[in-house]
């Protein structure tokens, strides 16, 4: 098995980026742990960055060698700069309450932050200088409630998407079952009235949202554990297919939890929590999705994943046991769990620093 890192070797003398961990601190977490092989050859957590707690997400910026955290208890957002330590170089308000997803737009002129507790969407200019997050930052509140008085008595904000063109802000709403689009000049920062892009079915607390190529873009809900093909038009979202993400005839309690793309864009990788799977999808030509398989994700809460560049490998992370699972990928794209027993306390999100 080759190792977990970033395949953008030693760019500007730098060795190539390792695999982290963010944490939950009332999990146990106390803050980012770096990843990496013994010498034995096993996986071991190095010492935490203490200063990146509940990041629950990130966003990295190649343009300025950049990384933006959400700080999702205490509602703020971490630039930090990696090179042979973390150092942090500003704190910003995330605009809302448990920021729990942050993007960038293609160009990296831009971030937004979906903010779940507030169901507020944040948007701040990066300065062309630096990519510090500059001036006051835009902030759209959405309204609304879903069917189910516990999860979705208001608007709760689950992800911010740019289009792949960066025209469209796209912010998704478990609270409320919608999408809602925003239009975006890159050029100006300027950010339009919001749209309807998508009302997904009642009930099924949509929580991420993430492009393929050609016009088509595929949403998990978390509540329903489904995933739905839509076609892009413009700031329009168009239903062509809802798949259960869960195996028929399964009866118990499950969260649709992360959904992800593989490089080639023809598999589809969903996570289970309660079921504590990956389910694994085809991708046609089309885009459609055959019907899945499933495989165990090795412990439970699948919170996160994230597949290896070479399409070869997935780790995922599980919220509740904290354990962190790395496993193969068969040549039918289903994930093969490895001999790892890694525990990281609050496990919540992976990523490449």
């Amino acid at each position: 098995m080759t190792d977990l890192r970033s395949e953008e070797a030693f760019i500007n003398g730098r060795p190539p980026a390792i695999l982290h961990v963010g944490t939950y601190a009332a999990a146990g977490g106390d803050g980012v742990y770096p990843i990496s092989r013994s010498s034995a050859g096993s996986w071991v957590a190095g010492a935490p960055v203490s200063e990146a707690q509940n990041a629950s997400y990130a966003a990295y910026s190649a343009r300025f060698d950049l990384h933006y955290l959400v700080d999702e208890t205490n509602g703020t957002i971490g630039v930090f700069r990696v090179a042979d330590s973390w150092r942090r170089l500003a704190t910003l308000s995330s605009g809302g309450r448990e920021p729990c997803y942050i993007a960038l737009d293609p160009a990296e002129t831009a971030l937004a932050v979906a903010n779940y507790g507030s169901g507020t969407l944040t948007y701040y200019r990066l300065d062309p200088a630096s990519g510090l997050p500059v001036g006051p930052p835009k902030i759209r509140q959405n309204d609304g409630h879903g069917p189910d008085g516990e999860r979705q008595e208001g608007p709760h904000g689950h992800c911010a998407q740019f289009s792949p063109d960066g025209r469209w802000l796209y912010y998704v709403d478990l609270g409320t079952d919608q999408i809602i689009a925003y239009s975006h000049d890159a050029a100006t920062g300027e950010v339009g009235d919001a749209v309807l892009a998508f009302a997904a079915a009642a009930g099924s607390g949509p929580r991420h949202l993430v492009f393929s190529a050609n016009g088509i873009a595929y949403l998990i809900s978390e509540l329903a554990s489904s995933v739905t093909l839509l076609a892009v038009d413009g700031a329009r979202l168009i239903e062509q297919q809802t798949v259960s993400t869960l195996p028929s005839g399964f009866a118990g309690s499950s969260l649709a939890g992360h959904i992800a793309l593989n490089a080639d864009r023809t598999r589809l990788y969903v996570s289970n929590r309660g079921h504590d799977s990956i389910a694994t999808f085809a991708v046609g030509d089309d885009g459609r999705l055959d019907s899945a398989i499933h495989a165990p994700s090795g412990g439970r809460s699948p919170r996160f994943f994230l597949p290896s560049e070479d399409g070869r490998q997935l780790v995922v992370a599980h919220e509740q046991d904290g354990a962190i699972r790395i496993g193969g990928v068969d040549e039918n794209g289903r994930f093969r769990l490895v001999d790892t027993d890694l525990c990281v306390p609050g496990a919540a999100f992976l990523f490449f620093a």
